[in-house]
């Protein structure tokens, strides 16, 4: 896992994410409890990422 940096509370990086037998690198905002990963088809695309975290933040 390489930290890229903060965005609204959350910490992005870039892992190693393994959906069912697919394996692939991408984004991952992680803050206490909560673990947001980028879309399986464009798993670099960090628009999609924070739109996600903005998402996650006005339902609350």
């Amino acid at each position: 896992m390489k930290k890229l940096g903060s965005y609204k509370g959350f910490e992005i990086s870039v892992v190693a994410i393994t959906d069912n037998s697919q394996k692939y690198t991408g984004y991952v905002a992680t803050r206490t409890g909560i673990r947001i990963e980028s879309p399986s088809n464009n798993p670099l695309n960090r628009r999609a990422l924070k739109q996600s975290i903005n998402e996650l933040i006005s339902k609350r």
